[in-house]
């Protein structure tokens, strides 16, 4: 064997290992605002909340405001440095009416990944007069989503959405409206400009988030 066979061998060896064998424990967030953590700063959204319960890891914040599930995956995979981190994915909230869309981004997202470390979040629906309340056709739309998800992804997926849903205050009207429209409570979501935001979480919404995502990869020993 010459050397130049030589080195080629020992190069596709390195790959091999590299793309196949290798992990880190870090942690990447792929989404929208919901991610980027707007209307707040980037220190309340929730990677940072996450990385805050793991200091000994680094907790990369991969949100941006506005993006459909497509950009989001476009981004991914052109990203070649976190493909093997333990990887949190919330696409599709910004083209949810376009379910198919957002089924193949999820998909190819999964794909492009060199783990089997990840998290499929389930899409979050939001106080828009009725049309996301349970029974509307948002509502509805979403719903299948997620339950697409659900069972493309059995122990990959999170259902943050019924989580939040979960923890309205039963003392608070607002949110006791909310529970019954089965969505996300308003006491959950962010409070600015003298209003309460239709979607977006709050600090502590976010906080609550981050501890469900790391009870989550701490139970799957990752």
């Amino acid at each position: 064997m010459n050397q130049r066979s030589f080195l080629f061998l020992l190069a596709l060896a390195c790959n091999v290992a590299t793309d196949v064998g290798f992990s880190t424990r870090n942690i990447t967030a792929w989404g929208d605002s919901l991610t980027d953590g707007q209307p707040f700063t980037r220190a309340e959204a929730y990677p940072a909340r996450l990385a805050a319960l793991f200091p000994d890891r680094i907790v990369l914040n991969q949100g941006v405001g506005g993006e459909t599930s497509s950009q989001i995956l476009a981004r991914l995979r052109a990203d070649t440095s976190h493909r093997h981190d333990v990887t949190v994915l919330w696409m599709g909230r910004n083209n949810y009416a376009d379910p198919a869309r957002v089924e193949s981004d999820v998909a190819a997202a999964v794909k492009s990944l060199r783990t089997d470390r990840f998290i499929v979040l389930s899409i979050l629906n939001g106080d828009f007069d009725g049309y996301e309340a349970k029974g509307a056709p948002g509502y509805e739309t979403i719903m299948a989503i997620n339950r697409l998800l659900a069972f493309k992804y059995p122990t990959h997926f999170l259902d943050i959405r019924g989580y939040l849903v979960s923890l309205y205050d039963p003392s608070d009207p607002e949110d006791v409206r909310n529970h019954q429209d089965d969505i996300p409570p308003s006491s959950l979501r962010a409070h600015w400009n003298g209003g309460i935001d239709f979607l977006h979480l709050s600090p502590e919404a976010n906080s609550k988030v981050a501890k469900r995502i790391a009870q989550f990869i701490t139970q799957k020993g990752w």
